[in-house]
Order: structure tokens, then sequence, then C-alpha cells
């Protein structure tokens, strides 16, 4: 604040404001706070000093304005308990557009929570005017528009102690919803966790100061935070979507059947409205009450801002004792609630019930008895039962619209076994006050303004998160857990054809491994239409770092750990988009224990060169443990010594690659330390920089490299993987890539393939068999040059192997071969005679393994620098 003597101007008081709204998005609440006090203190200054009455009111009014902001923070930072709101330093008024921009759902305006009130706020009025869409159902009977208290008069009640038991799904296919509203009400009962304490410290970062409770916040709330019911007929539900709090405004008018009944989820306690309105609210963000259908983690997520989860039981690598334990301690203890769905399978009975198609059933019970034994109580909400709404007979479903009895909402003790055969997915939300900090990065995708390559290259957004260390007096723990979750923004609930990845890997440059290299490849970075994918990371105590595998809304992998440094690296989070929409809005959110903040100190490399080329059936060889690997593109890379501007003799290079394909072709760059020669073998030893696990879609690695040749390498998952693909190497130093070419390029081949089986099955030289080795015919018609490679067609295993060249006709005892593979090798790609000078005439070609009795197939390939050469089986 300028001192006592200083005029302080409008301008003045203007810019303190504009300085405190900056610092508070920002998340530096301590500035804004005295920023806030200043601007008070200068708007009131300016009403005192002025003469005109309207001017005086308009400077009050600003005051008034900013000591409302700096009271809340201070309630904020003295209310709060120990979670810390972390900076965000990037573009903070771009961020804010992209959420503005997410404001448009279905053709709806949704603002967020933190918007001054708008005209269309206090005249809603929805009748039957198409805008909220209804469902077949409630077209077929004619459903007409009421306010409840024309039916219900004085007794409506909008919250009284609801519970699981008392949600009742009508003639609407929000199963999903109707399961979410159930498991939060049970939460509620088990917990007694109220409506979140809300506060808001701005529109980009809102966070919940007290408890959090799986309860959807219906507004007006009464003084123990529950909803009640309100006098202007009005209401107000905040949902979590397109990466911020926002409101729906609704009425009370609901869906009613002509001749009384609701004709939309209800209440056992029909005088009870708040489940009634919460749908309405939500199914007028989604579209209508034609709501296709969701799964009820994107549900509870919208509507209480819990981290979902996804966990499909039929994948191959679902672990069913580590899901059982985790997901047993998360109920007990209230840190998370859950759903299961079944596939689209016909419906079908368990017990004497029935299990509906693509329905979502809540869990309102997890039990570990003494015996050991493990069940779920799932219930079942839907009524009336579908075969009579399929009747059509208007009276008999009026009449079991009618009925509330027990029969009709069943509890199903299953077995969770019976759980992991039946279903096809659990749908869990965590607790996010289990982290002391989170953290947001909205951004876009394929921006319209971008030209056609930099719009594809924006369909890979790359952000780095930095994790601090708990300081040196803070009691160390085993692990510590960082999530990322990315959400995909909607301006259409029902569009199904927009597809998003998401990997998280821990990076350090020193190492140049993102995520680890192992003898066992591995996938990751699934695309998924879903609006969701969650990332586990777990970060060690002691400078270590444990990564575990995505958790995915489509696909769940296997738990793989590794443990590295956690010295001078990061997470490197990258979210992948593919679709057709332009302008497409995400939201990262990282979820920490430890305090964390976004990295800025990107690199800008002088040096790039791209490289594009398309995996065929002779290009794309697969991972490192199949015996084709070496037929992937290979490129020569060489990184020239700095020159005097870019550092001294010893500088190293930073190199950064990435690699693009089709979202189901799944990639690895491995940077290898080969002299720029083609690689036919990988070496753990000679590695210098990995991708890691095989990524679908997208794949980088970065590195500090000494300048020198080396051979980087593009490889696919399997042989099947086909499609175009780009490789982008940039650099702090000069650099040069250059394509390999492909053993026997620019020669003639001829292919052979063959068994060994029985009497052929004979081994080496050493077992005296070797003659009853299967044997070839090689005609050459004129000098040339040849090479000659054998591979075993077993895949990941091959046994030791030889090729070797003899004069014909040959007799034993067996002379000194012509040629040869030279000892017996079990590598992978097989082995391969020299590039030698041969005369015209016939030769017999043997391959043979080193053992005995080894059976198996085998191709071996004839490379010649002159055609005509011809090459036939020889019995014997």
């Amino acid at each position: 604040m300028q001192g006592q003597g200083s005029r302080i101007t409008t301008k003045d008081a203007e810019s303190f404001y504009a300085r405190a709204t900056n610092s508070e998005l920002n998340k530096d609440l301590d500035a804004a706070f005295r920023l806030y006090i200043d601007a008070a203190k200068a708007f009131l200054h300016l009403s005192r000093s002025s003469s005109d009455d309207k001017s005086r009111a308009k400077w009050k009014a600003n005051a008034g304005k900013a000591l409302e902001r700096a009271e809340k923070i201070k309630a904020f930072l003295q209310n709060s308990p120990t979670l810390f709101i972390d900076q965000v330093p990037l573009n903070i008024d771009e961020q804010f557009l992209v959420l503005k921009k997410g404001s448009f759902v279905n053709g709806l305006q949704v603002p967020l929570w933190t918007a001054p009130p708008s005209v269309s706020d206090e005249s809603i009025t929805f009748t039957p005017d198409g805008r909220i869409e209804l469902s077949s159902e409630q077209k077929e009977v004619s459903v007409v528009w009421r306010k409840p208290s024309e039916i219900l008069q004085d007794a409506i009640d909008i919250f009284s102690d609801l519970g699981p038991r008392d949600i009742m799904q009508r003639v609407v296919a929000d199963c999903s919803l109707c399961a979410s509203i159930a498991v939060c009400l049970n939460h509620y009962q088990r917990h007694r966790s109220k409506v979140t304490a809300f506060m808001t410290v701005s529109p980009l970062y809102s966070i919940q100061a007290v408890v959090q409770a799986a309860l959807p916040s219906l507004s007006p709330c009464g003084s123990n935070d529950l909803s009640c019911r309100s006098k202007t007929r009005r209401y107000k539900l905040r949902v979590l979507f397109n990466g911020a709090y926002r409101r729906i405004i609704i009425d009370d008018q609901l869906p009613f059947h002509p001749d009384g009944p609701l004709m939309c989820m209800s209440t056992r306690r029909k005088h009870n409205i708040w489940p009634s309105l919460v749908e309405k609210a939500y199914l007028m963000l989604m579209g209508g009450y034609d709501f296709p259908g969701s799964n009820s983690s994107t549900d509870i997520h919208a509507l209480t801002g819990w981290i979902p989860d996804h966990i499909e039981i039929k994948s191959s690598t679902f672990q069913r004792e580590r899901t059982w334990t985790r997901l047993l301690h998360g109920f007990i203890t209230g840190l998370c609630v859950l759903t299961v769905g079944t596939g689209d399978q016909p419906a079908f009975e368990w017990e004497s019930a029935e299990l509906l198609p693509a329905h979502n059933y809540a869990i309102i019970d997890i039990i570990e008895d003494a015996d050991g034994g493990r069940w779920l109580d799932v219930l079942e909400s839907r009524v009336p039962r579908p075969s009579v709404v399929a009747s059509g007979n208007s009276e008999v479903l009026l009449e079991r619209l009618a009925i509330v009895d027990d029969d009709e909402n069943q509890i199903l003790r299953i077995s969770w076994d019976d759980v992991c055969t039946l279903f096809e997915s659990i749908y869990v939300n965590w607790d996010p006050f289990m982290f002391n900090h989170q953290l947001n990065y909205h951004g876009t995708w394929r921006a319209s303004y971008l030209s056609d390559s930099d719009r594809t290259e924006s369909a890979h957004q790359t952000i780095r998160l930095t994790i601090h260390r708990p300081s040196g007096s803070a009691e160390l723990k085993a692990a510590y857990d960082v999530w990322i979750l990315l959400t995909r923004h909607r301006t259409d609930t029902r569009q199904a054809n927009e597809y998003i990845s998401l990997q998280a890997d821990y990076e350090d440059t020193r190492t140049g491994d993102a995520g680890g290299f192992s003898g066992i490849p591995t996938t990751k970075g699934f695309y998924t239409n879903s609006p969701h994918v969650l990332v586990r990371h777990f970060t060690l105590a002691f400078g270590l770092v444990m990564h575990v595998s995505p958790i995915l809304y489509n696909q769940v992998r296997e738990t793989i750990y590794s443990t590295q440094l956690f010295e001078s690296g990061w997470l490197s989070i990258t979210a992948s988009y593919e679709g057709d929409k332009e302008d497409t809005g995400f939201t990262v959110a990282a979820y920490s224990e430890l305090p964390m903040q976004w990295e800025t100190s990107a690199r800008s490399l002088p040096y790039e060169q791209k490289v594009a080329g398309t995996l065929t059936t002779k290009t794309s060889g697969g991972n490192y443990t199949l015996p084709t690997y070496m037929v992937n593109p290979q490129y020569h890379l060489t990184l020239s010594p700095p020159n005097s501007s870019e550092g001294g003799k010893r500088t190293k290079a930073y190199v950064s690659f990435i690699a693009q394909a089709a979202r189901d072709i799944p990639l690895n760059i491995t940077v290898i330390w080969a002299r720029g020669e083609r690689v036919f073998d990988l070496v753990q030893q000679e590695v210098a920089a990995s991708s890691g696990a095989y990524s679908y879609g997208y794949a980088n690695v970065a590195k500090d490299l000494a300048p020198g040749d080396y051979t980087v390498i593009l490889s696919t998952f399997e042989p099947m993987h086909q499609g175009p693909f780009s490789l982008c190497a940039e650099s702090s130093h000069r650099i040069s890539l250059a394509s390999i070419p492909q053993e026997g390029a620019g020669m003639f081949t001829k292919t052979m393939r063959g068994e060994w089986a029985g009497e052929t099955a004979a081994g080496s030289q050493n077992f005296g068999r070797y003659i009853s080795n299967p044997q070839y015919e090689l005609n050459i018609p004129a000098p040339t040059q040849i090479r000659i490679r054998l591979q075993s067609l077993h895949n990941r295993v091959s046994p030791s192997l030889n090729i070797s060249v003899f004069p014909s006709p040959w007799s034993l005892p067996v002379g000194r071969s012509l040629l040869s593979s030279g000892p017996y090798s079990d590598a992978l790609s097989g082995v391969v005679t020299p590039l030698v000078p041969i005369r015209a005439g016939k030769y017999i070609i043997v391959p043979s393994t080193f053992d005995v009795g080894v059976e198996g197939r085998f191709k071996f390939v004839v490379y010649s620098s002159t055609g005509g050469i011809n090459l036939s089986q020889i019995s014997i």
C-alpha cells in the first residue's frame, strides 16, 4: 500500500484488486489476502475522496467485495486442516478459458460454481417443452409435469435420513445413477459424513476444507448441511464436470403418471423427493431422461468429486486376492464406495434372482467372516421388473409402480468368488481427502487455430510433475501414494467415438529410463472412450520410486513393480486424444501425500530431425523377446560434439525422442550403444535409453547422452501391429538420424522352411549323426556373394543353432565346411554367416541344433548379390 502522503488513484485500486485475483488464481493465498486488504483500503480512500454519490457507492461496493474475498481466504486458512494448496505455475488465463469453454454441455450452459448468478438462474421453469427430453416409457404413458405439492400437499420432505434401500429405479434407464445414489446414502448411514463443507478458493481450484462426504450436494441446505425444502421451488445441484465444480439449476416440477405415481427415480417414502430432484438435475446435464446409461464411477465422480476407478474383472490380469484386500479395507474405513456391473450377455439367474444385462448394482456391505467367508451385499433398486415395462400394459404398470414391498428391492448376499464370475466390472470411487495435496492442470487437445501438423502433435500433451521428498523432521513412511486422473471434457455426452489415453512414467535424464527395462515386455496407455483414466504410482521413501501399471476403464493390466532412484527425475504425464473434434478440453488431476508442483523448466532444443515410415509385414518385428525384433525400423543416431556455444568438450547432449502411430499400435523407443549398426538382439547392458513399457500410439524418452554414434530402434509389441509412424528426435547438440538398411537390403533372397523331427533332430557333429540333419542343395549359376541366416520359429526361446555350407557331393566323414555361422548360439535372432564371395556350383546347406533330439520348426534365408540361385531340399 502506498504511504499516506501518496495520492491513490483509481488505477492503483484496480491494480491491487487485479493482483489479488491473480495471486488467488495462482494459489498464493497469503499474498492474495494482503492485496485484497490493500485494494479494500484503496477503494475506501477513493469513496471518501469523491464528491459524487454514485462514485462513492461504487467504490464502497468494490471495497466490500475485496474485504469479502479477504475474509473468505482468512477463514479458509484458519479452518483448513493439513490440506495444502499447491501453486500451479502454468498459464492461468489459458486454463481458465478451457474451463469456461467447458460450460456448454448438450446445448445447455452449465456455469462454474463460482460464477455470479445469471438471469436464467432466476427464471427457471421447466415445462414439457422439450427442455428435458423424456424417455420412451415416459412418453408412452404421456407423463405430466407437476409440482410435488400438487400431489403430496404439505407433506413434502427433501432429505430425512434416507437409506440405500429406499431408492427405487422406475422406468428410466439410469441404473448407474440409482446405484450411485444408493451407495452414497449407504456411506452416509454408515459413517454419518455430511455433505461436503465446501470452500471455493478460485474458479480453477475448488477444495473440501472439512469432511469429504460421498453425498451429492443439492442446495438449499439447512443448519445440518443436508438438503432442505426451497421456498422459491428452485434447487441447485453442484457437479464436478469438465474439470471444475459447476451448478445446475432446476425447479421442483417432476414427471408424474397421469394417474398419480412418479415416473422417475423415487423412494419408498413417497413424500421424500430428494433423489428425484438430484436425478432431474443430473439428467438435465446428461441430455434428458432418455439417458443411455453410464457407469457408477463416472456418475459418482460428477456428483461428489470422488476419484473414479474402474476394475475389469474379466481381464486376464485381474488380481482377485489383491483387489479383495484393497476393497475390504477401503469400504470398512469409508475411503471408498463401489458398485458392480454385468456385461452385455442376456439376462440370467443366480439362485432364482434375475440379473439384468449391462446393469449396475449397488454394493452396500462387504463382509469377511471368522470362517474366511467373503461376501458382498448386492442391492437391486429397479422397480418394476423389466418384463412389466416391456408388456406395454399401462394398468399393470401403474399397479406395479405403486408397490413398495421389500420384495421389490432385494439384497443378494453373493460370495466374492461368485461376484468375480457373475459380473464384468467393479466401479470404485475413492475419497480424494486421502491425499493432502492436489494439483489440477487444464489443457486443450487439437486447438482449432493450429496447423494440421501442429494439431496432430497437440493430440499428445505432456506435462511434468515434481514430487518433493518429506522434510527431514517428518516421520518417514514406507511408501507415499501419487495418483493421476485424466478427464476428457465433454460437450456432447452421447458421443462415443472420442478416445483418450494416459501415461504417467517416472523419468530420470541420468538413466534415460521411463518406466523401467524389464525382461518381460508389457503394454500401457490403452485408449478408451470413457471420460476418465486413472494411473496410480507409489513414491517410495529414501529416494526410490515404485511403479504400478495403469488402471484403465476398458482394460486393467497386471501390476508391474520396479524401483528406481528418485533423485533428479519427475513424473512425465502424457495425455493423448483421438477423435474428430477440435478444441477438446481435458483436465489432469494429481493427488499426492507429498507436496508437488508442475515442472516448468522444459528445455527448448535447437536441433530437430523427423523421420516417417510404415510398419509392414517386413518391418514390424514385435518386441525384444521375438526373433523378428531385428526387422523393426532402426536408425543411426549421430550426436556431434558441442561447439563453443554449447559447452565444453565433455558436455553431454540432452536428447528427446517421440514416436507416434495409430492408437492401436503399441510402440517402444530404445537407444543402443551399437555404433549406428543394425541390432539383432537386445542386450540390457547395451541399452542407453528406453521408453519403457510399450505404449499405445505414443512413446517418448529423454536422456543426457555423450556425443557419439548410437542405434535407435522403434519397435512394436507384436508383428501384427502395422501402419504409418513418425519419429522425432530433438537435441541440444547437432544431430543426425539416418535409416539403417535391413539385413540383405539390395540383395536377392531365397527363403526355406523346415523342421527337426525324429531322426532329423541329429544335433552337432559331436554326436556322430550330423549327416542326418535336414539338408538342402544350393545351386549357384554364377559367381556371387552370399550370406545365410538361420532362425528357430519358436518365439521367445531359441535352441543353440548353427548353419554351415559344404561342397556337393559330400561323404563321411564330414569334412570342414566352406562357410559357417560359427559357434552354436541361442540368440533369439538366430545365427548368420558372414558375407563372402562364392564360386558357381552346387553346395549343401545343413541347419542344426547343438543337442540331439531338439525338435522344432526353423527357417533360413539365403541372401545373394546376383539372382538365379536355386534352393531345394535333399531327401535323406
